[in-house]
Parts: C-alpha cells; sequence; structure tokens
C-alpha cells in the first residue's frame, strides 16, 4: 500500500457555485496618518548588538507600552519577545523551538504562534486587559503548564501571577496550587487559568484573572453552580480524562466545556456551559442526535471548538457519525462538512451561526492494481444553511488569523499559500460573513499608500492602531519598516 495525498474537491451545496469575488472598495473611507513607534534596527536596550531586523506579533497594552516577537541578530540571533515601554526594549523570552532546550536565566522560553495558527487555544503568549500573559509550555497543541508558573507584564516588570505553592481560596476552602495552564483571554480581555491542587484538598479546577485579580470559577471537589449538588468528574470508564485545558472562556464569561457531570441520576458526559450563577448541560451522550436518522449522541468523544456565549458555541461530537454542530441557544444546528470530520472551527461574527471550518478525511482507492490511501481535506463557510467553498483561484487555504477587533472591522483573515506572491490573504467580515471571503481591506495614509487590515496589530480604540510597515518590496505604505501608531486624522471622505 502507498501513500498519497490530494486536496479534497468540493461538490456545491444545495446548488450553490462559488461565483468569482468583485473586490472590494478602500476598506476606511478616512484619511490616517502613521508615526514611528519603533524602527526596524533598533538595538535591543539589554542585549548590546542585538538589533531588530524583523517584526512578528503585537500584543499592545497601550500606545506606550506592548510586547512583540522580533527576530534579531548580534549575540542574541533568533526571534525573542521583547517588552516595549517608553521606546525602550527589554527581553521577555527566546523561542521555544525544540524541547528540553532552555533559556538563559532569567529569561523564558516559549513557542511562538506560527502566521494561519489562528486557533485561541494553547497559546504561550496571550494579551489581556492590562496586561500581557506568559508560561513555558511543552510544544504541544493544548500543552499543559504543568509545574512552569504563569507570568504577567505590565510594562513594570515580569512578575508570577499563580504557580505552584500559591494559595487559592473558593468558598470558605483553602487550596494549595500543584500545577496551573495559561489558557485564553475573551473579548474583555479576561484570561483563562485552568490548575491542579495538592493536598490536603487534591482536586483540579478553573479560575480568571482580570484587574480585580485571581477568581476561582469551580472545582471538582466543590458543587457546580446552580445545582444542588452536581459535581465535575475527572474521568468515566471508556471516555478517558476530562482535559480542564482544553475549556472555552466566552466573551459573556460563561465556560464552556467537555466534562462527566455527576449528579443523583447518575454521570453523564456532554458539553457544558458553567456560569457564575448557573449550569446547563447543552448536550449530553444518549440525547436525540441533531442530525436526522443519526440515532443518538455518544458518550464520547466530544469537543468545544469555539464559544461566544453560553448560547453561541461550535461543537464536536458523535452520533453514528461525527458531527459538527452550532449551539444557537435553541437548538444545535448540523455544519455541513460534506463528509468530511471537522477537527477546527471558529465562530465569525455574533449573534450569527456563521462558522469557518476545516475538515479531512482518509479514503482508498485502486490505481493500476495498486491501494493507495488519500488524505482529504477542505474549507468551508457554514452561515446556517450550508457551507461556502472557500477555495480561491483554485486553491484551498492554508490557515486563518482572528483580526484585532477595532475601528469598524472585525473578522478573519484566510491564508492562502503561505504568503507567496500572488495568493493575498482574504477576508471574512464579521458584519457580513455570507459574502464568504473578500478582499483584505486597507487604510489609506496621508503619507502616501496604504495600510493592509492584515498588519493591523492591535486596535487602542476606534481612532488609534498599532501597524507594522514591512518597508521596500511588501504591500503598505513606503515608509521604513518598524512599528508605527495609525491614527484617524480627517472625517469619513463621500
Amino acid at each position: 500500500m502507498t501513500v498519497g495525498t490530494r486536496h479534497w474537491r468540493w461538490r456545491p451545496v444545495g446548488g450553490a457555485v462559488l461565483s468569482a469575488l468583485v473586490a472590494t472598495s478602500l476598506a476606511a473611507s478616512s484619511s490616517w496618518e502613521l508615526s514611528r513607534l519603533l524602527a526596524a534596527g533598533s538595538e535591543v536596550a539589554d542585549a548590546p548588538g542585538s538589533r531588530i531586523r524583523e517584526v512578528g506579533q503585537v500584543y499592545a497594552i497601550d500606545a506606550d507600552t506592548f510586547a512583540l516577537w522580533a527576530r534579531v541578530d548580534g549575540p542574541m540571533a533568533g526571534w525573542v519577545l521583547l517588552g516595549v515601554r517608553g521606546g525602550r526594549t527589554e527581553t521577555l523570552a527566546v523561542e521555544r523551538v525544540e524541547e528540553g532546550k532552555a533559556a538563559p536565566p532569567p529569561l523564558l522560553s516559549l513557542a511562538r504562534r506560527q502566521p494561519g495558527e489562528g486557533s485561541r487555544l494553547g497559546r504561550s503568549v496571550v494579551a489581556g486587559k492590562g496586561c500581557i500573559y506568559l508560561q513555558e509550555k511543552p510544544l504541544e497543541v493544548v500543552a499543559s503548564g504543568g509545574v512552569k508558573p504563569v507570568y504577567h507584564w505590565d510594562g513594570k516588570g515580569l512578575r508570577q501571577l499563580l504557580g505552584p505553592g500559591d494559595e487559592l481560596s473558593f468558598r470558605g476552602t483553602s487550596y494549595r496550587c500543584e500545577t496551573v495552564t495559561l489558557g485564553h483571554a475573551n473579548a474583555r480581555g479576561t484570561v483563562l487559568l485552568a490548575f491542579t491542587t495538592a493536598g490536603p484538598v487534591r482536586t483540579r479546577g478553573l479560575a480568571v484573572h482580570d484587574p480585580a485579580g485571581v477568581r476561582v470559577l469551580l472545582t471538582e471537589d466543590q458543587p457546580l453552580p446552580g445545582t444542588a449538588g452536581a459535581r465535575l468528574k475527572d474521568s468515566a470508564l471508556g471516555c478517558g480524562t476530562v482535559r480542564l485545558e482544553e475549556a472555552v472562556l466566552a466573551d459573556d464569561g460563561t465556560v464552556v466545556l467537555v466534562g462527566y457531570l455527576k449528579g443523583e441520576g447518575g454521570t453523564r458526559k456532554g458539553i457544558l456551559a458553567i456560569g457564575e450563577t448557573s449550569t446547563e448541560l447543552l448536550l449530553g451522550g444518549g440525547d436525540p442526535c441533531p442530525v436526522p436518522a443519526e440515532g443518538k449522541v455518544r458518550s464520547c468523544p466530544f469537543a468545544v471548538l469555539d464559544a461566544r456565549s453560553s448560547s453561541l458555541v461550535a461543537a464536536t461530537f458523535t452520533c453514528r457519525q461525527p458531527v459538527a454542530a452550532v449551539w444557537n441557544g435553541r437548538g444545535w444546528l448540523p455544519v455541513e462538512s460534506a463528509q468530511l470530520t471537522v477537527d477546527q472551527a471558529v465562530l465569525v461574527g455574533k449573534p450569527s451561526p456563521a462558522v469557518l471550518w476545516h475538515g479531512g478525511a482518509e479514503r482508498e482507492e485502486t490505481r493500476g492494481g495498486e491501494v493507495k490511501r488519500l488524505h482529504l481535506q477542505g474549507w468551508g463557510l457554514f452561515t446556517g444553511a450550508g457551507s461556502r467553498d472557500l477555495r480561491w483561484q483554485g486553491n484551498n487555504p492554508t490557515g486563518f488569523d482572528l483580526l484585532p477587533e477595532g475601528g469598524g472591522f472585525s473578522g478573519i483573515s484566510v491564508q492562502y499559500g503561505w504568503g507567496v506572491q500572488g495568493f493575498p490573504n482574504r477576508f471574512i467580515d464579521a458584519s457580513a460573513p455570507e459574502k464568504g471571503a473578500q478582499t483584505m481591506p486597507r487604510f489609506p495614509v496621508t503619507s502616501g499608500g496604504e495600510v493592509v487590515l492584515d498588519d493591523v496589530q492591535a486596535w487602542l480604540d476606534e481612532d488609534r492602531a498599532v501597524v507594522v510597515v514591512r518597508g521596500p518590496g511588501f504591500d503598505g505604505p513606503a515608509l521604513p519598516p518598524g512599528l508605527y501608531l495609525m491614527r484617524r486624522s480627517g472625517p469619513p471622505q463621500p
């Protein structure tokens, strides 16, 4: 048997055929001006001889304080995470490229998120409200932080937030942290933390951190909010152990996760939405399958892929066949995926149930008497009634990134061809996802040229953003490369 690959060929849903997309007009009808925040070629203050040669992802607190991945030369050659405050740089971490290779103290060794890795889960660097969070993790998709502490940086130094030995309190009970895992931040900048505790009370739980401090949401040894005595159970026969590291913190503060709910009626595994005062089982093993003629939902596996609130969740589960679906607060809407098994999904906008998804499947074909195993894959955009093919000029997407919200824009950058010239990224507008992937919006600047929405790193408010200018040979303003503050300088043009 030989092994081969091919792209999945889309069969239009409901007779819909992907038509040619018409280029959109300039994204911003206002005029914008740029002022430089950090120049490429700047020397790293605490690493003499190391200069910035390339700028990667930026995590902004305000126009004066931010962290960024930068490729530097000299003694520190490679990718490093820099903190910047008032134009002065400090090195916070180096890129983690292989297991077991530690950074020189006191620096951290962190995995750098590559362009196109759009999932919010499993990151080592997270931007929250008023600070940046960091944790050393193994190079896994959703890795446990283990005994490594979680740190936070606000421009005034790197400080430990939570780690082994630290005390936590919940409903009058004190716990001693044993392990902790940095989760993701929701739209409000609140960050999720998963933890385990050591004796005398050994349990697992979830907490959040925001400007008010660390607050425990739940522990497995105490009743869940809004229940008489129901608790989370860490495992069940035949389905394995639940990973709290994979929980999703929705924008309304609800935690959506896969869990075993143990109550008076026994134990059920399913998808839970847990708020401060309520616990709801959105779907459990044994429930009728949302897909007609598919029987009942099996007890495992389940996965929560994204959540914006307790009434807007994207998840996968299994009936007779694997199913991807969106919970809209009233029921589950099955995602049409043309028999591909969905392994990634991100919700686009709200309250619309639109979902960007990726799926794959394995097939065997006999060619010339030889059996070949083929891997099929595809990307789609589900908008409530079938899925739209996202191939563009015959090319499947290669990844996606969530774009920062602000300036009247919110959505997703869909990548084609790993940034190869001639395959520009496309834009899915969260306010009109039914339009599919469109030309990336642009902002005309007073100094000449345009900033592509892809190069907006963070919005500080509706009129200011931190943007990257890549310099000669790249799409963008004809300015020296570096980080710039983009500010609206004029009213919208007619």
